[in-house]
């Protein structure tokens, strides 16, 4: 198996305790969460040994981009956003690459590229900023809070994207960097604050601390001047156990004065019924909603594609 999966992919998927070494170049998805291994088979394991298969096409000006870049730095990558992503030269001679093969004539300057293992890339901003010009703005903001906690420099990014002499997206990524946040701990928990900014939700924190009947809690995001919180579950949460426990949390959220609402995958699409679900939870508090200049930059762009897995 090791021969054909890229090593640098190999390696952090052993770091991520997602594979084990069973013996020398076998190695084999560890543990019982099966859906866990199952999201990294069917989607990051596919983009990356597609990434593998096309090095060779690569000459030394080349560079994998965007979507491919953003795999091979462990940034969440959706369904439907599998094929390979080079980045050219303009000047480049023209050469063949296999079927399938997205190749972007753009100048990557020097500082703006690194190696990851043995595999040329976009630098981790120059990555993220091509992303959120190239996705979805819902999609687009898992990328970039998940860039913020591998270590991305908003600034630095901030300052990219200003310099991509192309400015179409430019202020749509300018925004959305701009809302990103390092507290949001999943796609969806970014996914969902992006459509509570775009609903017209104020003030919104991730990660809100709430000491509640002698426990320590952290709720997923807040409108917290109003002690409402916004909570997404996974399928983890689905067990006796956790369903226990977390109706003891809510209940003792709700006894400090918090309202907590709770969503799930199939909650979250299509955009205009989750926005008229989070609009209607404002009203039925009384809660003022505002503009942001998130919505006023999106407000004619398609929201949603594909959904994160």
């Amino acid at each position: 198996m090791a021969r054909e999966v890229d090593r640098t992919a190999l390696s952090r998927a052993v770091k991520r305790q997602l594979m084990r070494r069973v013996r020398p170049g076998i190695y084999r998805f560890s543990g019982n969460d099966e859906m866990r291994a199952e999201r990294f088979k069917q989607h990051e394991l596919v983009v990356l040994e597609r990434i593998s298969a096309v090095r060779k096409f690569l000459r030394d000006d080349d560079c994998f981009s965007h979507v491919s870049a953003a795999t091979l730095w462990g940034l969440p990558i959706p369904p439907g956003y599998s094929n390979p992503h080079i980045a050219s030269p303009p000047t480049s001679v023209n050469h063949t690459a296999p079927i399938g093969v997205i190749r972007h004539r753009v100048e990557v300057p020097p500082e703006h590229r690194t190696m990851l293992g043995d595999v040329a890339a976009t630098s981790l901003e120059r990555t993220t900023v091509d992303c959120l010009r190239l996705l979805p703005p819902e999609l687009g903001i898992a990328i970039a809070d998940s860039a913020l906690r591998v270590g991305m420099d908003r600034d630095l990014a901030l300052e990219i994207n200003q310099t991509i002499p192309n400015r179409r997206f430019r202020k749509q990524a300018h925004a959305l960097l701009a809302f990103a946040d390092i507290g949001a701990e999943s796609p969806r928990e970014s996914q969902l604050r992006f459509h509570l900014s775009v609903a017209g939700w104020q003030e919104l924190e991730t990660q809100t601390y709430v000491y509640a009947d002698g426990a320590d809690y952290y709720l997923d995001v807040t409108a917290s001047g109003y002690q409402v919180g916004f909570e997404f579950d996974g399928l983890g949460k689905y067990t006796a156990d956790a369903l226990r426990q977390e109706k003891l949390r809510d209940h003792k959220l709700r006894a400090a004065g918090w309202h907590i609402e709770r969503f799930i995958s199939r909650d979250l699409t299509p955009p205009d019924l989750l926005q008229s679900r989070l609009r209607q939870i404002a009203r039925d508090r009384n809660i003022p909603l505002g503009t942001s200049e998130l919505q006023r930059v999106l407000q004619h762009s398609p929201l949603t594609a594909r959904p994160i897995a």
